[in-house]
C-alpha cells in the first residue's frame, strides 16, 4: 500500500502533509467476527478524528460502511491472503465523524522524532535507528501508522550518539529534547528508554516535548506513540461544527509565481472549506485573503506553522491589526 507511506524517513523534514488517511488495509486477523468494511470504517475513524474511542462511535454494519467506501482491492499486494484495502470518500466520512460528534484531524501532521533505547535478550541497551528492522521498531511503526502520525526516525551516526548519551544520564528538560530533534526539523520529539520486567516484557520510561510541555509517564512501546497522538489530535483536530472567516495577509509576493504559490498553498490547507479562499487585496508585493475555515484563527495559525511554505511575522501596521501576517518563503 502506498498510503500512508510518509510516515517513517530518516531524511530532514519538517511536518508532512499525510496522505491516504482515509486509505486502510485490514487483514484477516483484524475482522473480529463481522466485515473487513466495518472494521475499516473504525479504524479510519480514529485516525481521522484522532480519538481512541472513535472505534466505538461510528456505523460499523457492512452496509453503512459500503455507502462510505470509494474503493476496496481485494488482493492488495505484499498482504496476507484474505487483506482487503478499503478507501473512504473524504467528505461523506468527515460529515459522518461530525455528526457522531467527533473532531476532524486534517492531512498536516506534526513530524516526531523518536529517540528509542531499549534493551537486547542480554540487556544491553541500544538504540533504534532509521535502518532498523526489529520487531521493536515495527511495533512502532505500525501505531503510528494507524494514528496517522508522521514520525522522524535518528540515523544514529556520531552526531546522534553523543545526543543519546545525555539522554540515558538523565536530560530530559524541554529545550534539550526539542534542541535534539533541530537537526531533523521535528515539531515534536518522542524519548523512551525501554528495560525489562520480571516477565521479559518491555516497558518504557517515556518523555514527549510538545506545545511548550514536557509529558512523562511509563508504559509499553504502543503507549508512547498513542499518548504522542492523543495529544497532537487536542492541539490541531477541529471540533465538530466549528467555522469562523480568518482575515490574512501574505508578504512577499515578488511576481505572479509567487501569487499562484500562495494561493496554490492556501486553498490546499485541510482547515480552509472548498471555495473559501477570498482574495481582497493584491499589491505592493502582498496578498490579502479571507479563509472560511473550520476551527478559528489559533487552529489556521497552527496549522500554518507546521508549513515549510508560510512563516508568520510580526507586523506593527494598524492596518493589519485584525489580520494573520505571513511571509512567503521563496
Amino acid at each position: 500500500m502506498v498510503a500512508l507511506a510518509c510516515l517513517t524517513s530518516a531524511t530532514p523534514s519538517r511536518a508532512a502533509n499525510v496522505d491516504g488517511l482515509y486509505d486502510v488495509v485490514v487483514l484477516p486477523t483484524q475482522k473480529a467476527g463481522d466485515s473487513s468494511f466495518a472494521e475499516a470504517m473504525r479504524q479510519v475513524a480514529v485516525r481521522v478524528s484522532g480519538s481512541r474511542d472513535a472505534a466505538t462511535r461510528v456505523m460499523v454494519g457492512k452496509p453503512d460502511a459500503l455507502r462510505f467506501t470509494q474503493k476496496i482491492n481485494l488482493h492488495p499486494a505484499g498482504y496476507p491472503d484474505g487483506s482487503v484495502q478499503v478507501e473512504f470518500g473524504s467528505t461523506l466520512f468527515d460529515k459522518m465523524l461530525t455528526t457522531a460528534g467527533l473532531p476532524i484531524w486534517g492531512r498536516e501532521r506534526p513530524g516526531i522524532a523518536v529517540w528509542l533505547a531499549l534493551p537486547d535478550a542480554a540487556g544491553r541497551i541500544g538504540w533504534v535507528s532509521a535502518n532498523d528492522t526489529s520487531t521493536d521498531r515495527e511495533t512502532v511503526r505500525r501505531v503510528a501508522l494507524a494514528r496517522g502520525i508522521p514520525l522522524i526516525w535518528p540515523a544514529m551516526d556520531s552526531t546522534d550518539l553523543i545526543t543519546a548519551a545525555a539522554f540515558t544520564s538523565g536530560s530530559r528538560s524541554y529545550s534539550q529534547l526539542m534542541a535534539s530533534g533541530e537537526r531533523y526539523r521535528a515539531d515534536a520529539v518522542l524519548l523512551g528508554v525501554g528495560s525489562r520486567d520480571s516477565a521479559g516484557n518491555t516497558v518504557v520510561r517515556w518523555s514527549f516535548a510538545f506545545n511548550d510541555e514536557v509529558t512523562d509517564f511509563t508504559g509499553s512501546l504502543d503507549e508512547g506513540l498513542h499518548h504522542a497522538a492523543d495529544r497532537c489530535a487536542r492541539v490541531f483536530a477541529i471540533a465538530p461544527g466549528a467555522r469562523a472567516v480568518v482575515a490574512l495577509q501574505v508578504i512577499g509576493i515578488r511576481d505572479f509565481d509567487a501569487y499562484a504559490r500562495a494561493l496554490k498553498y492556501l486553498e490546499g490547507i485541510t482547515l480552509v472549506t472548498a471555495g473559501g479562499v477570498s482574495v481582497d487585496q493584491v499589491g505592493g508585493e502582498e496578498l490579502g485573503v479571507r479563509l472560511t475555515v473550520r476551527g478559528d484563527a489559533t487552529s489556521l495559525r497552527r496549522t500554518i506553522g507546521l508549513s515549510k511554505g508560510l512563516v508568520e511575522v510580526k507586523s506593527d501596521d494598524p492596518a493589519l491589526r485584525d489580520r494573520l501576517v505571513f511571509r512567503l518563503v521563496p
